[in-house]
């Protein structure tokens, strides 16, 4: 398995409030995308805390031996931990009051990729059919707007609220997480809003399927999420399966 990873500022913000991780811990590895949001560099900082906590977690922690069924609940844990440290942050310090992160994880264990998301950032995978499919689900206003069928994916995309989260890291002392795991993949992908908000899933789908390296695959995507406005920081992370 080879993974990579790349974060950019984009072409409107003024600072970067992303974050991203790539650990590994004996045949145990972990990506994460963590996309910061707060006044000032509030963002910045409750993604940057969310990655430490998660890498001190992660570094702590004997895999050997563990079920899935335990690898899951291991990462479930670790992310509500990391909620709890961010938020007893934004209490401590008046100028991180209301600072939250979405975070996207996927751990590869044994032969699974067990995913973890809170927030819009996402997770998608390419299977062995050559299909891209999306594995983390929204927190976000819209999504659920979507699911009551009151608006449409179309109109999702320009909605003024489409940045409305319903369930973010750092902002509540209590969150939820959404575990998934996946058998069947080739490549993971686990992105920000500024990839999935800038580029239509077929586009990412053909960036992906291209016969690149695994980095250009990364710098490709991020050069066409700016291409086409950038208006967003642009993080991602992109695991290739069968690669040395």
């Amino acid at each position: 398995m080879i993974i990579q990873g790349i974060t950019d500022i984009g072409k409107i913000r003024r600072i970067n409030q992303d974050n991203f991780l790539i650990l590994q811990n004996k045949e145990v590895q972990l990506m994460l995308v963590a996309d910061g949001m707060g006044g000032a560099k509030a963002g910045e900082v409750a993604s940057l805390l969310a990655c430490q906590s998660i890498e001190r977690q992660f570094n702590e922690m004997d895999f050997n031996e563990l079920t899935i069924t335990e690898a899951k609940q291991w990462l479930k844990k670790a992310i509500l931990t990391m909620n709890k440290e961010v938020y007893q942050a934004s209490v401590n310090n008046p100028d991180y009051s209301g600072m939250g992160t979405t975070v996207v994880a996927s751990l590869f264990f044994e032969d699974a990729c067990l995913v973890a998301n809170v927030g819009d950032s996402r997770c998608y995978v390419i299977n062995t059919a050559n299909e891209l499919i999306q594995i983390s689900i929204d927190h976000s206003l819209v999504n659920e707007m979507i699911r009551l069928k009151r608006i449409t994916l179309e109109q999702a995309k320009t909605h003024p609220q489409r940045s409305v989260l319903t369930n973010v890291c750092g902002v509540i002392p209590n969150i939820e997480v959404d575990i998934f795991e996946v058998h069947d993949y080739k490549m993971v992908l686990c992105c920000s809003d500024g990839v999935h908000s800038m580029l239509e899933d077929r586009e990412i789908f053909s960036l992906l399927n291209s016969k690149e390296t695994t980095a250009s695959k990364v710098q490709h995507i991020l050069l066409h999420a700016n291409l086409r406005g950038g208006l967003d920081n642009i993080t991602l992370t992109l695991a290739e399966r069968g690669r040395l």
